[in-house]
């Protein structure tokens, strides 16, 4: 999910009525004792919608946040794995320009000719 995906979802939650809500019989309620959403008939299936609206109120925010930590740790580790690419190049650089490995380089060459 963007950046922008998520600033706008966080913007909505924080915009809704406060949680946590609650769900009764296919309706969704609010702490304050508002109904928020009523789902219909109290069938099986708007009681499940009913629970997963009600679940979502807490779950997003939570979700939001977790997705924003496992950013953090990615930018983390992307630097870290950057940092030892750099590393490696310059290693295998230094390798390369050192006269023993040059010469077992071409003699490498030259055996793989024969």
């Amino acid at each position: 999910m963007s950046i922008t995906g998520r600033d706008h979802l966080r913007w909505l939650a924080d915009q809704a009525t406060p949680g946590p809500w609650y769900d009764a019989w296919g309706t969704v309620g609010a702490p304050d004792c508002r109904n928020i959403v009523d789902c219909g008939d109290p069938d099986h299936e708007d009681k499940a919608n009913a629970a997963f609206i009600a679940a979502a109120r807490e779950a997003v925010p939570d979700l939001l946040d977790q997705l924003d930590q496992l950013d953090t740790e990615l930018d983390y580790w992307m630097g870290r794995a950057y940092k030892a690419e750099k590393q490696a190049y310059r290693t295998q650089a230094r390798h390369e320009q050192n006269p023993y490995w040059q010469r077992e380089a071409r003699a490498q060459r030259h055996r793989a000719d024969d």
